[in-house]
């Protein structure tokens, strides 16, 4: 039986942040995301950039909104890595 290999990829994260902006009705959790893939993997060949943003307002912000914005960020950047090494 023969077992797959997988193709190396190599992430640096250039950016990741997360923060608030306060604002007269409603505070705006935000997160924004800038890595840098490279590889030879599907349709990503070389180097390539994947940048993320996610933000939601609510009328108040506690600490497990700051988790849950994160992880939001976090699927974002999962969903746009396959996204490129699909090609799409």
């Amino acid at each position: 039986m023969a077992t797959a290999t997988a193709a190396p990829v190599t992430a640096q994260i250039i950016d990741f942040w997360a923060w608030f902006q306060p604002g007269f009705w409603s505070v705006t959790t935000n997160q924004k995301s800038e890595l840098e893939l490279t590889g030879d993997v599907g349709a990503l060949h070389g180097a390539q950039t994947v940048k993320t943003r996610v933000s939601e307002s609510r009328q108040v912000v506690v600490s497990s909104d700051w988790r849950e914005i994160v992880e939001k960020g976090l699927s974002a950047i999962t969903l746009q890595t396959k996204d490129l090494v699909r090609g799409e």
